[in-house]
């Protein structure tokens, strides 16, 4: 399986407790406030003490680019295409130098300009059933750790199927504990590396 198979899995893990809090709070999707609440996150990873706020900054981004581009089936003209789909590049070009330099702080004030200069409606309906965008992200990320990750793929599966039976509810699901094992099973990775390194 690719290399980033466990970036996608604290992604999709991510954004599906995202949808869970937006689901919560029933309220319009609006993508200036999840930027804001990527920035907020994202400057306390840049702490130093909370690995966990760099994923779920990106959910937020995630989310947003998403956004964008479910918004290329709702215009008639091509112009408000091609708008939506420069902003969600943007976005995960973004994001994904994000993952590839944990250095790299992402500019979300030029994102936030970016969005306010648009012309989008952010009344919009999109992201209303959230139900099926979670269960979406959760299968996304069990199909990234079926037989590479046993352990993580196992956790998810397990609390997958607690809600498909109706013994929790989404609020129970170990999404946080989830980003953690990945980060976990990365830092193995690492350190096995460097140990391979050194008996060459």
């Amino acid at each position: 399986m690719r290399k980033s198979c466990l970036d996608c899995i604290r992604k999709h893990i991510a954004v599906a407790y995202l949808l869970v809090i937006e689901k919560n709070i029933n309220g319009q999707f609006n993508p200036l406030v999840h930027i804001g609440q990527a920035e907020v996150l994202f400057d306390e990873y840049m702490t130093g003490d909370y690995d966990t706020h760099f994923w779920l900054s990106l959910g937020h981004l995630a989310l947003v680019e998403n956004y964008f581009y479910g918004f290329v089936y709702g215009f008639v003209g091509d112009k408000g295409q091609k708008e939506a789909i420069k902003l969600a590049d943007y976005i995960r070009e973004t994001r994904i130098k994000a993952i590839k330099d944990f250095n790299y702080r992402p500019v979300f004030s030029f994102i936030a300009e970016d969005i306010e200069n648009s012309k989008f409606d952010y009344n919009t309906q999109h992201l209303k059933n959230k139900d099926y965008l979670i269960y979406g992200n959760i299968f996304e990320a069990l199909e990234e750790s079926i037989s590479v990750f046993p352990k993580i793929y196992n956790k998810i599966k397990n609390e997958t199927l607690d809600i498909l039976w109706q013994k929790k509810k989404w609020e129970d699901f170990q999404f946080l504990e989830i980003i953690d094992m990945a980060t976990e099973e990365e830092e193995k990775q690492n350190a096995k590396r460097k140990t391979d390194k050194k008996i060459k």
